[in-house]
């Protein structure tokens, strides 16, 4: 006959001295059932949060590099066409509202610099003998409206990118 067969004698309880020296803390960090649950309980709220977080910082820098997208595209356009009057009037009227309500919002300008960083009366002017750079700049922003809240409290958040190009 092996131990392994052998009848374990039970484990009497503590006794009650023995209980009262044992300090109160001890029993209860001891204790295993239920953490857990109390431990999720205690931190799925901060993990929700944390992932709607990341979510909204996804989505606006997704449209951040949307806006920058269009903000290019509308500059190559306008640098086809020398940055002609008529063309930065229709890159403007391009404002349109989103299906969401929102309102996409264009800007286009041209300017003119010198060479040495300095700015051009007109695009006409030289500039020390030599004749100015022809820039076009567009704009484009919107609105973007949170999926709950901002923590700073702000409705929304004003997105905006602009792209410019040198013409000559």
């Amino acid at each position: 006959m092996g131990r392994a067969n052998l009848p374990r004698a039970p484990v009497p309880p503590p006794s009650p001295e023995r209980r009262r020296d044992r300090p109160r803390w001890r029993s209860f960090a001891a204790a295993s059932g239920g953490n857990a649950a109390v431990e999720l309980a205690l931190l799925a709220p901060l993990l929700v949060l944390l992932l709607v977080a990341v979510a909204e910082y996804g989505r606006a820098y997704a449209e951040q590099l949307r806006l920058g997208r269009l903000a290019r595209a509308e500059a190559q356009y306008a640098a086809v066409y020398q940055g002609a009057s008529a063309v930065l009037a229709e890159i403007e009227a391009k404002t349109t509202t989103l299906p969401d309500g929102e309102r996409l919002i264009y800007d286009a300008e041209r300017r003119c610099r010198c060479a040495g960083g300095g700015g051009a009366a007109g695009c006409s002017s030289p500039c020390g003998g030599t004749t100015p750079e022809l820039l076009v700049q567009v704009s484009v922003s919107r609105p973007l409206q949170p999926m709950l809240f901002f923590p700073d409290g702000r409705p929304e958040l004003t997105l905006s990118a602009t792209a410019v190009l040198r013409v000559r």
